[in-house]
């Protein structure tokens, strides 16, 4: 097969969670622009019904799912429409995921410090959602012997600030998650890889592009001296989407501007 032919996606199915804005919604239109059809996943409809017309745009099938990554009743019934609409699931991509920026134990300029239900509801939507979901797909692609799945975890994983002890902790665990998995799959034919973005400009990190001082410090500390673009996280999913990359599995991929080079 020629070298660019290998990193389409035609006839292929892809779950793409959180996929109403942001990251997830880049993902998901380059997953279409490669060729796949989308079923896409968040709790806003209306953002989902955005990223779907987007995809409809470029002649490809989307399915929006409004449903909570952290009910297990919605999973499921999401898998089970994906697969009764579009016919198949190929590739899931895990990238709905929340912050939260709190000290562990109350200190000075914080108004409180985390609580037991914070760190439920990070764990649900970053970790335990993930699993539950790629547990549902898995067993579709356990029969056919293959599929894709595509973690998003990210630099806080190994580099963790200050303030962000539940969300860099669900993020390390996804990492691990994935190489744990690769390894129990790979006998199966199915991928499992992650990719770790660094810093891009989304709602999630909203507040530190608002401030022009801490923003600095965080080029200060890329090599590349910027912030990821949005067009410039989807075709690293593409790649462990497709067939390019046959060889890979277990494997993180940074798009961080050389963040982790350190």
């Amino acid at each position: 097969m020629p070298v660019l032919d290998r990193f389409r996606l035609d006839d292929k199915v892809a779950m793409v969670t959180g996929a109403g804005r942001g990251l997830g919604k880049a993902m998901a239109i380059a997953l279409g622009e490669a060729g796949a059809d989308v079923a896409v996943m968040a709790r806003s409809k209306d953002q989902l019904e955005q990223t779907a017309e987007e995809i409809r745009k470029l002649g490809r099938k989307s399915l929006v799912l409004a449903m909570d990554i952290t009910k297990a009743d919605q999973i499921q019934a999401s898998v089970e429409k994906t697969l009764d609409t579009l016919g198949h699931i190929h590739i899931l991509v895990n990238n709905a995921g929340t912050a939260l920026v709190k000290p562990l134990v109350p200190l000075p300029g914080f108004s409180e410090a985390i609580t037991r239900d914070d760190l439920l509801r990070v764990l649900e939507t970053n970790l335990i959602g993930p699993f539950l979901l790629t547990q549902a797909v898995g067993r579709h692609f356990i029969e056919k012997k293959r599929g894709r799945v595509i973690n998003v975890t990210s630099v806080t994983a190994i580099r963790a600030g200050s303030h962000q002890t539940t969300y860099a902790s669900s993020k390390a665990a996804i990492l691990q998650f994935t190489r744990a998995l690769a390894n129990e799959w790979a006998r199966y034919g199915i991928h499992v890889n992650a990719v770790a973005p660094g810093a891009f400009h989304t709602e999630m990190s909203r507040k530190v592009y608002e401030d022009e001082k801490l923003l600095k410090q965080m080029h200060s500390r890329i090599h590349m001296h910027r912030s990821g673009r949005l067009d410039e996280i989807g075709p690293a999913v593409v790649f462990l989407a497709s067939e390019a990359s046959n060889y890979i599995t277990g494997t993180i991929l940074y798009v961080d501007g050389g963040y982790m080079v350190f």
